[in-house]
């Protein structure tokens, strides 16, 4: 919420330097996945944002909602506070002298943050919000009814997207005090 305070990054890196390697591993898991919700909630919340979309009982079609663009910013400020705590992450662990590469979204190969970054260059790209975003020359009417997209009076097929498969969440156990990650 606006009136939770976030904790410091200096009382963040001290926290963890008591933290065992697994639970240092948990935590850039735990943050990684609110990166991908936040970014997540960022795409569902454009078209609204940028007027292409509208809530019934709300403004006028092609009026961008002030609230979504609130909630994007705000996202976006959140997201850019986690990735400075996996940055953080990565110093604990480097500091104790072992290898961040296990410590990657994909291994060893180094991708990791830079994963999550394009996403977010991707979306700021994307954004309508610095742009405008709206299309002037499309002629349909776009509004939400009961969570059912309605395009010109007909409900539209949406494409959903399946987090249990599309790397959304990740699953996985502790054994013997390691880490196994089911696979997505």
């Amino acid at each position: 919420s606006s009136e939770a305070i976030p904790i410091t990054p200096a009382r963040f890196a001290a926290a963890l330097t008591s933290l065992p390697l697994v639970s240092l591993r948990l935590k850039c898991l735990e943050l990684r996945n609110s990166i991908l919700h936040l970014a997540h909630s960022n795409e569902d919340l454009q078209p609204y944002a940028d007027g292409r979309r509208t809530a019934i009982g709300s403004q006028a079609p092609g009026v961008p909602d002030q609230d979504c663009i609130d909630a994007i910013r705000e996202n976006n400020l959140v997201i850019e506070r986690m990735m400075a705590r996996i940055e953080l992450l990565k110093a604990e662990v480097e500091r104790r002298g072992v290898s961040w590469s296990g410590f990657e979204l994909n291994g060893a190969d180094g991708a990791g943050n830079e994963d999550l970054r394009a996403l977010l260059r991707t979306r700021d790209r994307e954004s309508g919000l610095s742009g405008g975003g709206y299309d002037d020359d499309d002629d349909e009417d776009e509004v939400v009814v009961g969570g059912a997209l309605v395009v010109n009076g007909n409900e539209a097929v949406t494409e959903e997207r399946n987090p249990w498969t599309d790397g959304t969440f990740q699953t996985g156990s502790i054994r013997n005090g390691q880490l196994h990650m089911d696979e997505v």
